[in-house]
């Protein structure tokens, strides 16, 4: 599992009642004592701008995780608009209190008509003035919403000679300091109650959203790809670690942040467009520190309207500071007279900055080969970017756009075009354009584009035939082929197989705690199978066997066994299709001991043995006999050799 999708409990935080007030932080500690004591309920009593910067500092501290703040009044207020990270909930005044304030501050008069004054907030004023006026006493009332504007407001008040004023802790301590008369409008234990069960249903879902912001992040960690959430104002809510790693930056730095803090302002202007628009841009390519990324911008859609964007991140290639070595000359294998020409001619055209195109089947080691040439030739220093031709087929950026840019990302290295034949035809007009003259013109934005690069290419088809035939350009077929280089396989270098069968359980072996090697009987018998995967087949059946076996040293009957059957046996077949679909055994070979023999391989086994039928016979573990009526069936359907029959009948 990815070390940082590691699941941990979701942390719970505090509530912290801030009583301004001695009468409110009774309450409080009463309600601490009816709740027994819960550790995450923590009092202060503290007011106004005092209670904001304790909040705050408290709020900075990587232990002090508090969840809700429980206030009243202007500290409510204040904490509120102050915009502090954690939801704020305010004691309710209830009626009942309002009323009984107002009589209060009626009876402290002493005299007939008097005039009776509030100081504080506009949804408080509100409410006495509908009592003074029910109760038909002369009212004069001040908003104020800050210490300032409190003490401003009682010296309003003294000028318009008003009785007696009604207000909260702050307001009453300075009029007790100047001896006016006052009356505290304050909470009662019920309303300090409600608040904090309302904080409480707060604190829930807080823990709700985190537990799933967490479990969304898990599964985010868990991707192969680079992800990114950005919601529609351009906010970055979510990264990663594998699109945090990509972009060089950590989660906590990123989130939170303008997405165009994390992108240049080119890179930015596809998300801008998809909010902007709603509509999903063009994938394009992101270099960063030498490597390649393609990003995919999808636009999250709520009535036709982008409410946010998801971006994935896809690593294409690594130039420098790669995560694998390159391959060199010294890492080849084989020692056939098809390896050591293949060697030679490799190394001979890594002298040469000219372009070198690779045939060969797949599984027969381009990419390795274009490497090694790269690896020896001047550009060794420079990028090695490799390009999957059908990766480029799938874009739906204009025309050239990405090849472009691909090219460039390789700026005095080596450009290597796997399979180039699944080239785009725009793109392979480009790139014969290109390989001319160094550099190509957009046709859609009109832009030239140029680098110095040197152009690798690998193909598993006849580019010769699909350039003759029209499916593949001329010019370029013809420009690539200045250095041709032809990758034999494993059925015409079968002396090979040995040394790359020992290296890949040597490989395996180390991967997986084993030492596993394999008898010269072992060894034969995988010289004289079926490899159209070529490397890739061998690789990958020399890794189980060296995971299956119980056993350091592999023998013959072990690898038949392994090799025979077919897994896909176990899927029903359609009688009407099958046929058409896949040829019978009777149509292109022969059947023997479980394994398939194409008629290709046949011929290759019997120049092998000098057409001596005993000794194939031996080798394909059936009797002269039975080899001989397949060969003769073979032969009247025409895919053997008339005179391979008589001449079994010789020897």
């Amino acid at each position: 599992m990815n070390k940082f999708a590691t699941v941990r409990r979701v942390k719970m935080g505090k509530i912290l009642l801030v009583a301004s007030g001695d009468n409110i932080a009774k309450y409080a500690y009463q309600l601490q004592s009816e709740l027994n004591f819960p550790p995450d309920f923590e009092i202060i009593n503290l007011h106004m701008e005092q209670a904001l910067y304790y909040v705050r500092s408290l709020l900075k501290k990587e232990d002090g995780d508090i969840d809700v703040v429980i206030a009243r009044g202007n500290t409510a207020k204040l904490l509120r608009d102050a915009k502090i990270s954690a939801p704020v909930v305010t004691i309710p005044i209830s009626d009942s209190e309002i009323l009984a304030a107002v009589r209060q501050a009626r009876e402290s008069a002493a005299k007939e008509d008097p005039i009776v004054g509030y100081i504080g907030l506009q949804d408080v004023v509100s409410s006495v003035r509908h009592f003074l006026e029910t109760l038909k006493i002369k009212a004069r009332l001040y908003q104020a919403n800050s210490s300032a504007e409190i003490e401003k407001s009682i010296i309003r008040a003294q000028r318009e000679q008003v009785d007696v004023l009604i207000g909260g802790v702050y307001t009453c301590q300075i009029l007790e300091s100047i001896h006016v008369k006052h009356v505290l409008l304050e909470s009662s234990l019920a309303s300090v109650r409600e608040a904090y069960h309302r904080a409480r249903e707060v604190q829930r879902n807080i823990n709700l959203q985190r537990k799933r912001l967490q479990e969304k992040n898990t599964i985010l960690n868990t991707a192969v790809n680079g992800v990114v959430s950005i919601n529609e104002s351009g906010i970055v809510t979510s990264i990663n670690q594998v699109a945090a790693d990509y972009l060089h930056t950590v989660p906590f730095k990123v989130v939170g942040k303008h997405f165009t803090e994390l992108l240049d302002q080119e890179d930015s202007q596809p998300i801008s467009s998809a909010l902007s628009t709603g509509e999903k841009p063009p994938d394009f390519l992101l270099k960063r520190n030498g490597d390649l990324f393609l990003l995919s911008v999808n636009p999250i859609l709520v009535n036709q309207k982008a409410r946010g964007i998801v971006v994935s991140i896809q690593k294409q290639s690594s130039s420098k500071g790669s995560d694998r070595p390159a391959a060199s000359f010294g890492d080849a294998i084989g020692q056939s007279e098809q390896a050591r020409q293949i060697l030679d001619t490799a190394r001979e055209y890594s002298e040469w900055d000219l372009p070198v195109l690779l045939i060969g089947e797949t599984g027969t080691g381009k990419r390795f080969w274009a490497e090694c040439i790269h690896s020896a030739s001047r550009r060794s220093s420079s990028p090695f970017v490799s390009i999957d031709c059908s990766m480029l087929s799938r874009h739906n950026q204009p025309s050239g756009r990405t090849l472009s840019r691909l090219l460039q990302s390789a700026d005095g290295g080596t450009a290597y075009f796997a399979e180039i034949w699944r080239l785009p035809p725009e793109e392979q007009a480009l790139m014969a354009d290109f390989l001319e003259e160094k550099r190509m013109v957009l046709p859609d934005a009109g832009e030239t584009v140029s680098a110095d690069v040197r152009i690798i290419a690998s193909s598993s088809r006849d580019l010769s035939e699909f350039a003759g035939s029209g499916r593949f350009n001329q010019s370029l077929y013809h420009t690539l082929n200045t250095l041709p280089l032809p990758l034999s396989s494993l059925r015409q270098r079968r002396a090979d197989i040995p040394a790359f069968a020992q290296y890949a359980a040597n490989r395996a072996s180390s991967l997986h705690g084993k030492e596993i090697s394999f008898s010269p009987e072992a060894l034969e018998v995988l010289q004289n199978l079926s490899w159209e995967g070529n490397l890739d087949q061998l690789f990958s059946f020399c890794q189980r066997l060296t995971v299956l076996t119980r056993s350091s040293r592999i023998n013959a009957n072990f690898v038949r066994i392994q090799y025979g059957g077919n897994p896909f046996s176990c899927l029903q077949k359609d009688p009407e299709t099958s046929p058409a679909i896949l040829p019978t055994v009777q149509d292109t070979g022969i059947s023997v001991a479980g394994r398939w023999i194409s008629c290709s391989e046949l011929c290759d086994l019997e120049r092998h043995c000098g057409g001596n039928r005993t000794l194939m016979a031996e080798k394909l573990g059936v009797s002269r006999t039975t080899l001989w009526k397949h060969l003769k069936r073979l032969s009247s359907e025409g895919n053997f050799p008339h005179e391979a029959i008589a001449l079994s009948g010789q020897k």
